[in-house]
């Protein structure tokens, strides 16, 4: 009677243990997911601000020409 309980007992401590990883596991998965989706989140909310700007503001002007010294523009 002495082994059964003893096995009952390594049989409840595996149950609590294989509980436990799998509640483990789907944590750190529903953390990776989240991690993710924040992410996404910021990114869009600062392409949207960047956005907003460009429409205040008007494209940026890049000055692609020079001039030398004598005034001619290259």
């Amino acid at each position: 009677m002495a082994k059964t309980d003893a096995n009952k007992f390594i049989d409840d401590n595996k149950n609590a243990i294989i509980i436990a990883a799998a509640i483990i596991v789907l944590a750190a998965a529903f953390m990776f997911f989240r991690d993710r989706q924040q992410k996404r989140d910021f990114r869009l909310e600062r392409l949207d601000t960047q956005m907003e700007l460009w429409e205040e503001r008007g494209p940026q002007q890049r000055n692609t020409k020079t001039a030398n010294d004598d005034g001619k523009i290259l």
